[in-house]
């Protein structure tokens, strides 16, 4: 929700000891902005951090040293370099209600750190040649008509139990209403909330070695429907199926 007082700008630096757009009701706790980069934006000892932009923009570094991190765009992309919240437990919350959520340095590096991730967005999170990539506990994702592309560099990724902040809409498990979903993960991959893709697009979901107990663990069920989409299973070590795959 944002409010019609805006930071309006080019570019965004913007530094505090105790958070940004930390008080009030859910929705007008944020820093409404409309600018196209956040160079900066950093709650140095405690606190949240809270934004809310107009048509889109870019996040170049974004860091809470002890608290989670909401940003939402109404209309345009969120293109993510870098958003971390430090401390165990912290979630970050991404949302583009009208874009998508982008890998903006087009490489490996990882772009978000967290113990909890929640992302959703109308046109794709990632891209099938550039995913975004994220170093977190737990996922939880709905990419609507682009897909959901997301690589965890953690080493134990978890799909599930994500609770977006400020009383933003619940998210189940990884959804797609178009596009593919392809999760990878630096294993072990357990997924205990439902893998939907509604639009005729394939699910891909890998374990990939580790050196660990390189397992995927279907808690939960994973279904492609909408026409002729493919449901792949990769796992370095053992697939292990508690659930329907349709």
């Amino acid at each position: 929700n944002v409010n019609a007082t805006l930071i309006t700008a080019d570019s965004l630096t913007v530094t505090a000891p105790n958070g940004l757009g930390a008080t009030g009701a859910n929705g007008t706790r944020a820093l409404d902005t409309q600018v196209a980069t956040v160079t900066s934006a950093a709650a140095l000892t405690g606190g949240e951090i809270n934004l809310a932009e107009v048509d889109g923009f870019d996040l170049v570094q974004v860091t809470a040293a002890n608290g989670d991190v909401t940003i939402t765009s109404a209309t345009g992309p969120i293109n993510v370099t870098n958003v971390t919240a430090n401390t165990a437990g912290n979630t970050v919350t991404l949302i583009a209600e009208a874009g998508g959520i982008t890998d903006a340095d087009g490489g490996a590096a990882n772009n978000v750190t967290a113990t909890n991730l929640a992302l959703s967005a109308a046109t794709g999170i990632g891209t099938a040649a550039n995913p975004l990539e994220v170093t977190v506990t737990n996922l939880e994702a709905e990419g609507g008509t682009g897909g959901v592309f997301v690589t965890d560099l953690a080493g134990g990724l978890i799909v599930g139990g994500v609770t977006p902040n400020l009383g933003n809409p619940a998210l189940t498990g990884l959804l797609a209403t178009g596009s593919d979903i392809v999760v990878t993960a630096l294993s072990p991959l357990t997924i205990n909330e439902a893998v939907a893709d509604t639009g005729g697009g394939n699910i891909v979901l890998t374990a990939g070695a580790s050196g660990a107990v390189d397992d995927l663990t279907l808690n939960a069920n994973v279904t492609a429907t909408g026409g002729n989409g493919r449901i792949t299973l990769v796992a370095a070590d053992s697939v292990l199926q508690n659930a329907n795959v349709s």
